[in-house]
């Protein structure tokens, strides 16, 4: 199947349509895409190179709202990943389980950071996120809200370590 190009979350709307047209209910509201099987959605086009946003909460969401109760935890547990080529084509759809204690972890360590930078300074656009693997960041000039994204690079180690064996062999303790 083709989608919409990758713009302005278009492919992601277009991947929800899609899925609807298969049965699938697709959540409008707070919390993961598929409700039923806790999924979120989400697309990416192969040769993207970008940060890859988790959600948008508002600077004071980020300061009252811990880790585990927030957007950022209940989104970033199961994906559906579904990439696309530079035509716009589907050519992998993928379950990753991020709800592993090393990649959350490293998520809520990089909230955490985020959100001290925030509470010190409500104002903030930007998070500088060296040593830790998330960040938040205004993209939309318009908006004071700010999405919580990942690196590329950060989030294709992520994927990785999603599909491991590592929790069939050793035992994770923080």
């Amino acid at each position: 199947k083709k989608l919409s190009n990758n713009f302005n979350g278009d492919s992601g709307r277009d991947a929800e349509r899609l899925l609807e047209d298969l049965g699938v209910k697709i959540n409008r509201g707070a919390g993961p895409d598929i409700l039923f099987y806790g999924l979120e959605v989400k697309t990416r086009k192969i040769s993207a190179t970008s940060a890859q946003t988790v959600c948008v909460m508002s600077p004071d969401s980020i300061i009252a709202t811990e880790y585990y109760n927030s957007p950022v935890y209940s989104k970033f547990q199961q994906q559906l990943r579904i990439k696309i080529n530079d035509d716009d084509v589907i050519v992998e759809v993928d379950v990753y389980d991020f709800d592993q204690p090393q990649i959350q972890g490293l998520v809520k360590d990089a909230y955490d950071n985020a959100r001290r930078q925030i509470t010190n300074d409500p104002n903030l656009r930007y998070t500088p996120y060296k040593g830790f693997w998330g960040y938040f960041e205004a993209t939309r000039p318009e908006s004071t809200s700010l999405d919580f994204r990942f690196s590329a690079e950060h989030m294709d180690k992520l994927e990785t370590m999603a599909k491991s064996t590592f929790n069939n062999i050793f035992e994770y303790e923080q």
